[in-house]
């Protein structure tokens, strides 16, 4: 086991620990528990025996490992701030309601 891979597991050690007490204290709901739980233990994996990553990029036909996980975080990259950028004009739309319900109660006061 080389440098590299015993600081990158030692912060996945440390990032699974935060989900767990994340999710003990009801921060991370069970289903992001998991999906974050999945995404850390697939890294680590990866970490351990980097050799998957070039059995898996041969099967979806891409040349290098390297690549395979390069593309694989652009995507799973993309998938979040997607995510994000709903749950930020989600947020937009509810305080556009708030705010017009509130300046119409004012109105409806005076």
């Amino acid at each position: 086991m080389n440098v590299f891979q015993i600081v990158f597991l030692a912060f996945i050690l440390i990032s699974l620990i935060r989900i767990i007490k994340q999710s003990r204290v009801n921060l991370l709901k069970p289903v992001e528990v998991f999906f974050w739980g999945t995404i850390w233990l697939a890294g680590g994996i990866v970490i351990l025996f980097p050799a998957i990553t070039v059995k898996l990029s041969n099967f979806f036909g891409i040349a290098r490992g390297v690549d395979f996980i390069i593309y694989t975080s652009i995507i799973f990259l993309y998938y979040i701030l997607y995510r994000i950028y709903l749950k930020l004009e989600n947020l937009s739309k509810m305080i556009k309601e708030i705010t017009t319900k509130i300046a119409l109660d004012k109105d409806n006061e005076n």
